[in-house]
């Protein structure tokens, strides 16, 4: 357990963040308060005999101390001055609580498991399901009532102090309005998971033609609750009776990751679709072969040597480990390559297309680790979230 001084040192320089945040307040402190319970939890485990916990803790523990470095990153960028300018490029930082905040649940679903009775009781009301979502919409309302201020104060005084660029203050202006209309917008991340009926879905072209047709589909654009939305009808209703979430609350995987898979939406927002292959945990276990329909580019080591290997979490992350290569070369993966060359090269003798020299180092540790030969050594989801953000962060700065 040699990462529980450096989880104990992260949440302690979380603490001192948040006391000195400028936006974000009720969010960043509600994080610095279930690290605070966290905290809590680490310690109790320290007490703990050698051999007395689980390689699910240990693994549990590594996650968090990476967990709490994206927290880190987070909050740090509310506490500089230069905060304002972050918010008028991206309104991603709503998503990035909601994110932060259910990581810090999944970690302390799996560690409580190791507290007295008594200690339970207590540190469950932090993250009580019910009453966390009841705390977060709270914090998120009166955080944007704020931001909304400050922004508008900070336009003001850019337009005071910069008459002479008249040009740029007009673009600050724009990006203001922008992100406080946003603000007001409800949150996609708020809506349930549900059957949407198609009298709340809205065609924007007239007439209607698809912009993109299949043998046995064809997608419109649209609206849904005012958020643009791909509409996919299927034209051979024999091959529609399965969609994703009929049995299980959320889908697990989605089964044929590719770069043709991603699309970009106004603003560079990259949005993934083909779900129409996913499959759920209870599904995957019932599957006798391998689930992935992408090429051989994409197939983790271990499908391209078993055929009857079951697709799972790992061969998720590999092939949307390839997506990254695809953005860091900006070249087709394994070009030309035979079936026999992935076979023998990739499959047998771990063999992994270089990176250019000039990929960020943050980035290049990521996009090897997804591409790990071994499956074991590949992130979780939920880990690649973090390190990708933190990459992120570092390489923008």
């Amino acid at each position: 357990m040699d990462c529980i001084d450096p989880i104990l040192l992260a949440a302690s320089t979380i603490y001192n963040l948040v006391e000195n945040v400028k936006a974000n307040k009720k969010q960043c402190k509600r994080v610095g308060v279930r690290v605070k319970a966290l905290e809590h939890v680490v310690k109790s485990i320290r007490t703990l005999k050698q051999g007395q916990t689980s390689a699910d803790v240990e693994k549990t523990l590594q996650e968090l101390k990476t967990t709490l470095d994206s927290a880190t990153v987070v909050i740090e960028k509310f506490t500089k001055s230069t905060w304002v300018d972050r918010v008028l490029k991206s309104s991603s930082h709503q998503d990035e609580f909601h994110s932060l905040n259910d990581r810090l649940n999944d970690a302390f679903q799996v560690l409580s498991l190791n507290l007295a009775v008594e200690q339970k009781e207590m540190l469950f009301k932090v993250f009580d399901q019910t009453s966390r979502e009841k705390e977060d919409e709270a914090d998120r309302k009166e955080d944007n009532t704020e931001l909304e201020r400050l922004l508008k104060e900070h336009h003001k005084e850019m337009f005071e102090k910069l008459e002479a660029m008249q040009r740029e203050v007009e673009s600050i202006g724009v990006n203001v309005e922008k992100i406080v209309a946003n603000l007001k917008k409800p949150s996609i991340t708020e809506e349930a998971i549900r059957k949407i009926k198609p009298d709340e879905l809205t065609y924007t072209d007239f007439p209607k033609v698809p912009f993109i047709k299949t043998e046995t589909s064809e997608v419109y654009k649209g609206t849904y609750r005012h958020f643009p939305v791909a509409i996919k009808r299927y034209t051979e209703t024999l091959n529609t009776s399965v969609r994703l979430h009929h049995t299980e609350d959320q889908s697990k995987v989605h089964g044929s990751i590719n770069s043709s898979k991603f699309l970009v939406s106004e603003g560079y927002v990259v949005k993934l679709g083909g779900f129409e292959l996913a499959k759920t945990e209870t599904s995957l276990k019932k599957t006798t072969k391998a689930n992935a329909h992408g090429s051989l580019a994409y197939s983790s080591p271990q499908m391209l040597l078993d055929i009857n290997y079951k697709y799972s979490k790992e061969c998720e992350i590999y092939s949307f480990g390839i997506v990254m290569w695809e953005v860091a070369t900006r070249n087709k993966p394994y070009e030309g390559w035979s079936n026999k060359d992935f076979l023998e090269k990739v499959g047998k003798q771990k063999y992994q297309q270089p990176l250019p020299d000039d990929c960020p180092k943050p980035l290049r540790d990521l996009i090897n680790a997804c591409l790990a030969h071994d499956r074991f050594e590949r992130p979780s989801a939920g880990e690649l979230v973090d390190k990708l953000q933190t990459a992120l962060e570092k390489i923008e700065e």
